[in-house]
Protein backbone atom coordinates (compact mmCIF):
# COMPACT_ATOMS: atom_id res chain seq x y z
CA UNK A 1 0.00 0.00 0.00
CA UNK A 2 2.79 2.70 0.73
CA UNK A 3 4.48 3.29 -2.27
CA UNK A 4 5.40 6.05 -4.57
CA UNK A 5 2.58 4.86 -7.15
CA UNK A 6 -0.10 4.99 -4.44
CA UNK A 7 0.64 7.93 -3.00
CA UNK A 8 1.01 9.94 -6.94
CA UNK A 9 -2.06 8.51 -8.00
CA UNK A 10 -4.01 8.97 -4.72
CA UNK A 11 -2.96 12.97 -5.17
CA UNK A 12 -4.48 12.69 -8.88
CA UNK A 13 -7.26 10.97 -7.70
CA UNK A 14 -8.25 13.32 -4.80
CA UNK A 15 -7.21 17.12 -5.59
CA UNK A 16 -6.61 18.99 -9.06
CA UNK A 17 -3.16 18.42 -8.94
CA UNK A 18 -1.16 16.59 -11.43
CA UNK A 19 2.19 14.70 -10.87
CA UNK A 20 4.98 13.76 -12.75
CA UNK A 21 8.06 11.92 -11.30
CA UNK A 22 11.57 12.37 -12.27
CA UNK A 23 14.84 10.34 -10.91
CA UNK A 24 15.17 12.54 -8.04
CA UNK A 25 11.24 14.11 -7.27
CA UNK A 26 7.81 13.95 -8.03
CA UNK A 27 6.64 18.05 -9.86
CA UNK A 28 3.34 18.51 -8.89
CA UNK A 29 1.51 21.48 -11.27
CA UNK A 30 -2.15 22.61 -10.84
CA UNK A 31 -4.36 24.13 -14.49
CA UNK A 32 -4.25 27.52 -14.95
CA UNK A 33 -5.72 29.78 -17.63
CA UNK A 34 -3.28 32.05 -19.78
CA UNK A 35 -4.65 35.36 -19.64
CA UNK A 36 -5.20 36.52 -23.29
CA UNK A 37 -6.61 33.51 -24.90
CA UNK A 38 -8.28 31.68 -22.26
CA UNK A 39 -6.47 28.33 -22.48
CA UNK A 40 -5.97 25.53 -20.23
CA UNK A 41 -1.56 25.68 -19.13
CA UNK A 42 0.29 23.65 -16.47
CA UNK A 43 1.38 25.93 -13.69
CA UNK A 44 4.19 24.17 -11.19
CA UNK A 45 3.02 24.08 -7.76
CA UNK A 46 6.81 22.60 -6.59
CA UNK A 47 8.19 19.68 -6.27
CA UNK A 48 8.96 17.20 -3.37
CA UNK A 49 12.14 15.02 -3.32
CA UNK A 50 11.87 11.57 -3.97
CA UNK A 51 14.16 10.71 -1.04
CA UNK A 52 11.59 12.00 1.24
CA UNK A 53 8.92 9.97 -0.11
CA UNK A 54 11.10 6.48 -0.49
CA UNK A 55 11.88 7.02 3.52
CA UNK A 56 8.48 7.50 4.48
CA UNK A 57 7.42 4.56 2.64
CA UNK A 58 10.09 2.45 4.39
CA UNK A 59 9.05 4.04 8.22
CA UNK A 60 5.01 3.15 7.33
CA UNK A 61 5.81 -0.05 6.06
CA UNK A 62 7.78 -1.67 8.90
CA UNK A 63 5.79 -0.12 11.65
CA UNK A 64 2.32 0.65 10.67
CA UNK A 65 -0.85 -0.64 9.35
CA UNK A 66 -3.64 1.18 7.55
CA UNK A 67 -7.54 0.64 7.63
CA UNK A 68 -11.03 1.92 7.73
CA UNK A 69 -9.10 5.58 7.80
CA UNK A 70 -7.50 4.40 10.45
CA UNK A 71 -3.56 4.40 10.90
CA UNK A 72 -2.32 2.46 13.94
CA UNK A 73 0.97 0.79 15.56
CA UNK A 74 0.20 -1.36 18.57
CA UNK A 75 0.34 1.94 20.93
CA UNK A 76 -0.90 4.51 18.67
CA UNK A 77 -3.64 5.10 17.11
CA UNK A 78 -4.60 8.11 14.60
CA UNK A 79 -7.63 8.96 12.38
CA UNK A 80 -9.29 11.65 10.80
CA UNK A 81 -12.06 13.77 12.49
CA UNK A 82 -14.45 16.86 11.11
CA UNK A 83 -16.14 19.42 12.85
CA UNK A 84 -20.14 19.18 13.48
CA UNK A 85 -20.16 22.86 14.58
CA UNK A 86 -20.64 25.39 12.34
CA UNK A 87 -17.44 27.14 13.07
CA UNK A 88 -14.14 25.46 11.66
CA UNK A 89 -11.39 24.19 13.78
CA UNK A 90 -9.33 27.11 14.75
CA UNK A 91 -8.80 26.47 18.20
CA UNK A 92 -6.48 23.24 17.00
CA UNK A 93 -3.76 24.96 15.16
CA UNK A 94 -3.10 27.34 17.85
CA UNK A 95 -0.01 27.13 19.90
CA UNK A 96 -2.02 25.88 23.02
CA UNK A 97 -4.15 23.17 22.12
CA UNK A 98 -6.98 23.08 24.13
CA UNK A 99 -7.82 19.59 23.09
CA UNK A 100 -4.49 17.91 24.55
CA UNK A 101 -4.01 15.67 27.87
CA UNK A 102 -2.44 13.11 29.07
CA UNK A 103 -2.61 11.16 32.04
CA UNK A 104 -0.66 7.73 33.29
CA UNK A 105 1.43 7.97 30.36
CA UNK A 106 -1.63 7.82 27.93
CA UNK A 107 -1.92 11.03 25.50
CA UNK A 108 -5.04 12.48 23.09
CA UNK A 109 -4.69 14.87 21.43
CA UNK A 110 -6.54 16.49 18.25
CA UNK A 111 -4.20 18.62 15.80
CA UNK A 112 -3.55 18.42 12.59
CA UNK A 113 -2.43 15.17 10.98
CA UNK A 114 0.45 14.21 11.20
CA UNK A 115 2.73 13.53 7.70
CA UNK A 116 2.11 9.64 8.31
CA UNK A 117 -1.36 10.23 8.44
CA UNK A 118 -1.13 12.30 5.13
CA UNK A 119 0.74 10.23 3.39
CA UNK A 120 -1.22 6.83 4.19
CA UNK A 121 -4.53 8.61 3.47
CA UNK A 122 -3.67 9.72 -0.11
CA UNK A 123 -2.27 6.29 -0.81
CA UNK A 124 -5.39 5.04 0.67
CA UNK A 125 -7.31 6.95 -2.52
CA UNK A 126 -5.01 5.72 -5.30
CA UNK A 127 -8.03 2.57 -4.90
CA UNK A 128 -10.66 5.25 -5.20
CA UNK A 129 -11.08 7.20 -8.52
CA UNK A 130 -14.26 9.09 -7.76
CA UNK A 131 -13.69 10.86 -4.37
CA UNK A 132 -15.57 12.96 -3.23
CA UNK A 133 -13.67 15.48 -0.51
CA UNK A 134 -14.47 18.85 0.80
CA UNK A 135 -10.68 19.21 2.78
CA UNK A 136 -9.43 20.44 -1.40
CA UNK A 137 -5.66 22.44 -2.28
CA UNK A 138 -6.48 25.48 0.27
CA UNK A 139 -4.01 26.77 1.86
CA UNK A 140 -1.03 27.59 -0.62
CA UNK A 141 -0.33 31.09 -1.33
CA UNK A 142 0.19 32.16 -5.17
CA UNK A 143 3.91 33.09 -4.89
CA UNK A 144 4.36 29.79 -2.35
CA UNK A 145 6.13 26.66 -3.87
CA UNK A 146 6.02 23.61 -2.14
CA UNK A 147 9.38 22.26 -1.36
CA UNK A 148 9.00 19.02 0.86
CA UNK A 149 6.10 16.54 2.05
CA UNK A 150 5.44 18.44 4.92
CA UNK A 151 5.07 21.84 3.23
CA UNK A 152 2.53 19.91 0.84
CA UNK A 153 0.69 18.47 3.44
CA UNK A 154 0.17 21.80 5.40
CA UNK A 155 -1.45 23.31 2.03
CA UNK A 156 -4.59 20.67 3.12
CA UNK A 157 -6.69 21.11 6.29
CA UNK A 158 -7.46 17.67 8.05
CA UNK A 159 -7.36 17.07 11.88
CA UNK A 160 -7.14 13.83 13.77
CA UNK A 161 -7.14 12.70 16.98
CA UNK A 162 -4.15 11.11 18.37
CA UNK A 163 -3.84 8.61 20.57
CA UNK A 164 -0.77 7.03 22.06
CA UNK A 165 -0.79 4.55 25.16
CA UNK A 166 2.00 2.91 27.25
CA UNK A 167 1.16 -0.60 26.41
CA UNK A 168 -0.50 -2.39 23.28
CA UNK A 169 -4.36 -1.91 22.57
CA UNK A 170 -6.70 -3.44 20.11
CA UNK A 171 -8.07 -1.03 17.18
CA UNK A 172 -11.51 -2.27 19.73
CA UNK A 173 -10.10 -0.54 22.80
CA UNK A 174 -8.30 2.44 20.87
CA UNK A 175 -12.22 3.19 19.60
CA UNK A 176 -13.89 3.31 22.89
CA UNK A 177 -10.93 5.42 23.65
CA UNK A 178 -11.60 7.89 21.02
CA UNK A 179 -15.53 7.89 21.47
CA UNK A 180 -15.06 8.28 25.78
CA UNK A 181 -12.45 11.46 24.49
CA UNK A 182 -14.69 12.95 22.16
CA UNK A 183 -17.62 12.93 24.49
CA UNK A 184 -15.19 14.88 26.85
CA UNK A 185 -13.77 17.48 24.35
CA UNK A 186 -18.30 17.59 23.91
CA UNK A 187 -18.67 18.15 27.81
CA UNK A 188 -16.33 20.31 29.00
CA UNK A 189 -15.45 22.49 25.66
CA UNK A 190 -18.85 22.34 24.05
CA UNK A 191 -17.04 21.50 20.56
CA UNK A 192 -18.61 18.43 18.67
CA UNK A 193 -16.30 16.00 16.49
CA UNK A 194 -17.10 13.14 14.37
CA UNK A 195 -14.98 10.60 12.79
CA UNK A 196 -14.37 11.62 9.03
CA UNK A 197 -16.11 9.76 6.19
CA UNK A 198 -14.40 9.70 3.28
CA UNK A 199 -16.42 7.89 1.01
CA UNK A 200 -19.52 10.16 1.98
CA UNK A 201 -19.99 14.40 0.33
CA UNK A 202 -19.59 16.62 2.43
CA UNK A 203 -22.10 19.15 1.40
CA UNK A 204 -24.81 21.03 3.76
CA UNK A 205 -28.23 18.42 4.00
CA UNK A 206 -30.37 21.59 3.49
CA UNK A 207 -31.97 22.03 0.36
CA UNK A 208 -31.96 25.20 -1.04
CA UNK A 209 -35.45 25.49 -3.62
CA UNK A 210 -36.69 28.05 -5.64
CA UNK A 211 -40.27 27.83 -7.10
CA UNK A 212 -42.38 30.17 -9.02
CA UNK A 213 -45.76 30.84 -7.73
CA UNK A 214 -47.24 33.89 -5.76
CA UNK A 215 -45.58 35.41 -2.52
CA UNK A 216 -48.85 37.49 -1.60
CA UNK A 217 -50.82 35.62 1.16
CA UNK A 218 -54.21 34.25 0.32
CA UNK A 219 -54.30 31.88 3.13
CA UNK A 220 -53.89 31.50 7.06
CA UNK A 221 -51.74 28.74 7.85
CA UNK A 222 -51.51 27.61 11.49
CA UNK A 223 -47.96 29.48 13.67
CA UNK A 224 -48.02 26.23 15.72
CA UNK A 225 -46.65 24.09 11.98
CA UNK A 226 -45.25 26.81 10.40
CA UNK A 227 -42.41 27.54 13.29
CA UNK A 228 -41.93 23.87 12.62
CA UNK A 229 -41.49 24.14 9.20
CA UNK A 230 -38.99 27.30 9.86
CA UNK A 231 -36.89 25.46 12.03
CA UNK A 232 -36.52 22.35 9.81
CA UNK A 233 -35.24 24.77 6.64
CA UNK A 234 -33.05 26.50 8.80
CA UNK A 235 -30.73 23.77 9.75
CA UNK A 236 -28.12 21.60 8.14
CA UNK A 237 -28.51 18.57 10.76
CA UNK A 238 -30.98 15.69 9.02
CA UNK A 239 -32.23 14.61 12.30
CA UNK A 240 -33.48 18.18 13.32
CA UNK A 241 -35.23 18.48 9.95
CA UNK A 242 -36.81 15.23 10.03
CA UNK A 243 -38.86 15.94 13.67
CA UNK A 244 -39.52 19.44 12.94
CA UNK A 245 -41.18 18.11 9.50
CA UNK A 246 -43.05 15.41 11.64
CA UNK A 247 -44.17 17.80 14.06
CA UNK A 248 -46.21 19.02 11.52
CA UNK A 249 -48.37 16.02 10.86
CA UNK A 250 -48.14 15.33 14.39
CA UNK A 251 -50.03 18.20 15.53
CA UNK A 252 -52.92 16.64 14.35
CA UNK A 253 -52.55 13.17 15.52
CA UNK A 254 -55.33 13.15 18.39
CA UNK A 255 -57.54 15.91 17.51
CA UNK A 256 -58.07 13.33 14.06
CA UNK A 257 -58.26 10.36 15.45
CA UNK A 258 -60.91 11.56 17.72
CA UNK A 259 -62.78 13.39 15.27
CA UNK A 260 -62.81 10.25 13.36
CA UNK A 261 -63.97 8.12 15.96
CA UNK A 262 -66.75 10.40 16.62
CA UNK A 263 -68.12 10.45 13.57
CA UNK A 264 -68.30 6.92 13.16
CA UNK A 265 -69.81 6.56 16.45
CA UNK A 266 -71.97 9.48 15.54
CA UNK A 267 -73.08 7.67 12.04
CA UNK A 268 -74.21 4.07 14.03
CA UNK A 269 -75.93 5.61 16.48
CA UNK A 270 -77.95 7.86 14.23
CA UNK A 271 -78.82 5.34 11.53
CA UNK A 272 -82.77 4.46 11.20
CA UNK A 273 -82.38 1.10 11.70
CA UNK A 274 -80.38 1.32 14.82
CA UNK A 275 -82.47 1.39 18.47
CA UNK A 276 -81.02 1.15 21.89
CA UNK A 277 -83.54 -1.10 23.19
CA UNK A 278 -82.45 -3.99 20.53
CA UNK A 279 -79.89 -6.04 22.09
CA UNK A 280 -77.74 -6.90 18.80
CA UNK A 281 -77.65 -3.38 18.22
CA UNK A 282 -76.43 -2.43 21.46
CA UNK A 283 -73.99 -5.64 20.96
CA UNK A 284 -72.73 -4.10 17.53
CA UNK A 285 -72.29 -0.79 19.07
CA UNK A 286 -70.01 -2.51 21.54
CA UNK A 287 -67.94 -4.66 19.28
CA UNK A 288 -67.95 -1.65 17.19
CA UNK A 289 -66.48 0.50 20.28
CA UNK A 290 -64.08 -1.67 21.57
CA UNK A 291 -62.19 -2.38 18.27
CA UNK A 292 -62.11 1.33 18.15
CA UNK A 293 -60.47 2.05 21.79
CA UNK A 294 -57.93 -0.67 20.49
CA UNK A 295 -56.12 2.06 19.08
CA UNK A 296 -56.30 4.53 22.29
CA UNK A 297 -53.89 3.81 25.12
CA UNK A 298 -55.11 4.01 28.46
CA UNK A 299 -54.29 7.54 28.81
CA UNK A 300 -56.84 8.66 26.25
CA UNK A 301 -53.87 9.26 23.76
CA UNK A 302 -54.43 7.75 20.19
CA UNK A 303 -51.98 5.75 18.46
CA UNK A 304 -49.29 7.42 16.52
CA UNK A 305 -49.48 5.54 13.30
CA UNK A 306 -53.05 5.42 13.60
CA UNK A 307 -53.13 9.59 13.62
CA UNK A 308 -50.31 9.40 10.87
CA UNK A 309 -52.52 7.05 8.53
CA UNK A 310 -55.79 9.55 8.83
CA UNK A 311 -53.81 12.85 8.97
CA UNK A 312 -52.22 12.11 5.44
CA UNK A 313 -55.87 11.03 3.92
CA UNK A 314 -57.44 14.11 5.33
CA UNK A 315 -54.46 16.87 4.80
CA UNK A 316 -52.60 14.84 1.86
CA UNK A 317 -55.69 14.00 -0.43
CA UNK A 318 -53.91 14.59 -3.91
CA UNK A 319 -51.28 12.06 -4.14
CA UNK A 320 -50.05 13.73 -7.81
CA UNK A 321 -49.89 17.06 -6.06
CA UNK A 322 -47.30 15.20 -3.14
CA UNK A 323 -45.63 13.72 -5.67
CA UNK A 324 -44.77 16.56 -7.75
CA UNK A 325 -43.63 18.76 -4.40
CA UNK A 326 -41.14 15.79 -3.79
CA UNK A 327 -40.10 16.19 -7.63
CA UNK A 328 -39.90 19.71 -6.85
CA UNK A 329 -37.82 19.20 -3.69
CA UNK A 330 -35.61 16.36 -5.24
CA UNK A 331 -36.14 15.14 -8.66
CA UNK A 332 -34.29 11.40 -7.91
CA UNK A 333 -36.65 10.90 -4.84
CA UNK A 334 -39.48 9.18 -6.44
CA UNK A 335 -37.59 6.62 -7.64
CA UNK A 336 -35.30 6.25 -4.78
CA UNK A 337 -38.31 5.61 -2.62
CA UNK A 338 -39.58 2.98 -5.29
CA UNK A 339 -37.16 1.41 -5.41
CA UNK A 340 -35.12 1.76 -1.54
CA UNK A 341 -36.03 0.93 1.66
CA UNK A 342 -34.83 2.52 4.77
CA UNK A 343 -31.41 1.26 5.56
CA UNK A 344 -31.47 1.85 9.20
CA UNK A 345 -35.38 1.43 10.14
CA UNK A 346 -37.59 -1.57 10.48
CA UNK A 347 -40.65 -1.61 7.93
CA UNK A 348 -39.39 1.35 6.06
CA UNK A 349 -41.36 0.13 2.94
CA UNK A 350 -40.92 1.07 -0.32
CA UNK A 351 -43.44 3.62 -1.87
CA UNK A 352 -44.66 3.37 -5.56
CA UNK A 353 -46.84 6.08 -6.65
CA UNK A 354 -48.25 4.50 -9.23
CA UNK A 355 -49.58 1.88 -7.07
CA UNK A 356 -53.36 1.73 -5.84
CA UNK A 357 -54.01 4.88 -3.65
CA UNK A 358 -54.61 2.47 -0.50
CA UNK A 359 -51.32 1.39 -0.73
CA UNK A 360 -49.83 4.50 -1.59
CA UNK A 361 -50.94 5.57 2.07
CA UNK A 362 -50.16 2.35 4.22
CA UNK A 363 -46.71 2.05 3.06
CA UNK A 364 -45.88 6.41 3.21
CA UNK A 365 -47.15 6.15 6.45
CA UNK A 366 -45.26 2.83 7.58
CA UNK A 367 -41.94 4.72 5.85
CA UNK A 368 -42.48 7.80 7.40
CA UNK A 369 -43.61 6.46 10.82
CA UNK A 370 -40.26 4.06 10.97
CA UNK A 371 -37.88 6.43 10.04
CA UNK A 372 -38.98 8.20 12.97
CA UNK A 373 -39.23 5.79 15.63
CA UNK A 374 -35.55 4.83 14.03
CA UNK A 375 -34.47 8.27 14.78
CA UNK A 376 -36.69 8.56 18.82
CA UNK A 377 -35.94 5.75 19.94
CA UNK A 378 -32.33 4.59 20.83
CA UNK A 379 -32.71 1.72 22.77
CA UNK A 380 -30.64 -1.55 22.44
CA UNK A 381 -31.55 -4.39 20.80
CA UNK A 382 -32.06 -6.39 17.57
CA UNK A 383 -34.29 -3.19 15.63
CA UNK A 384 -32.44 -1.17 13.57
CA UNK A 385 -32.16 2.28 14.63
CA UNK A 386 -30.53 5.96 13.57
CA UNK A 387 -26.70 6.00 14.17
CA UNK A 388 -26.03 10.13 14.47
CA UNK A 389 -23.62 10.89 11.62
CA UNK A 390 -23.40 7.27 10.71
CA UNK A 391 -26.71 7.70 8.66
CA UNK A 392 -27.01 11.48 8.43
CA UNK A 393 -26.36 10.43 4.18
CA UNK A 394 -29.10 8.19 3.91
CA UNK A 395 -31.75 10.52 6.73
CA UNK A 396 -30.79 13.06 3.81
CA UNK A 397 -32.69 11.29 1.76
CA UNK A 398 -36.03 10.96 3.72
CA UNK A 399 -36.13 14.30 4.16
CA UNK A 400 -37.93 15.51 0.21
CA UNK A 401 -40.96 12.55 1.26
CA UNK A 402 -41.12 14.11 4.67
CA UNK A 403 -41.01 17.99 3.70
CA UNK A 404 -43.46 17.03 1.10
CA UNK A 405 -45.99 15.87 2.76
CA UNK A 406 -45.46 18.98 5.69
CA UNK A 407 -46.18 21.44 3.00
CA UNK A 408 -49.17 19.46 2.03
CA UNK A 409 -50.56 19.42 5.19
CA UNK A 410 -49.48 23.45 6.56
CA UNK A 411 -51.03 24.24 2.68
CA UNK A 412 -54.42 21.84 3.23
CA UNK A 413 -55.20 22.95 6.88
CA UNK A 414 -55.28 26.72 6.45
CA UNK A 415 -58.10 29.13 6.17
CA UNK A 416 -58.63 31.88 4.19
CA UNK A 417 -57.09 35.04 4.62
CA UNK A 418 -60.06 36.97 4.70
CA UNK A 419 -58.89 40.41 3.21
CA UNK A 420 -61.03 43.05 1.79
CA UNK A 421 -60.56 43.40 -1.66
CA UNK A 422 -63.70 45.35 -2.82
CA UNK A 423 -62.05 48.89 -3.26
Amino acid sequence: MFTVNNFIKGITNSTKLSVEQTEFSIILSRIGYALLDDEEEQIRVGEVPLEEILSLCEKLSNEYKYENAILSTDKTYEIAVQSNNKSSFPSAFRDQNPYETSDHHYFFTLSRASVEYFFSTFCHFAKNAECDFDWGFVRLQPSEEITSLEHFFNAFKLVTVKISSPTHHTIASFNHMLNSYLFNVAYMINATFSVYNFSESKRAFRRRIRRTGQLFPYKTYKQELTKYYHQAITTDIPFTQYLAFFHVAEFFFQTISEQEAFQEIEAFITRPSFSPYKKDDVKCFYTMIRKRMLNQRDDGVWKENVGLLLCLKKYVPDILSLKNTILAIDSASIDYYKNTTVAFADDGKTIDFDADISTIYEHMRDRVYAVRNAIVHSKEGNKLRYEPFKHDKQLAKELPLIRGIAEEIIINSAKPMGLDFTE
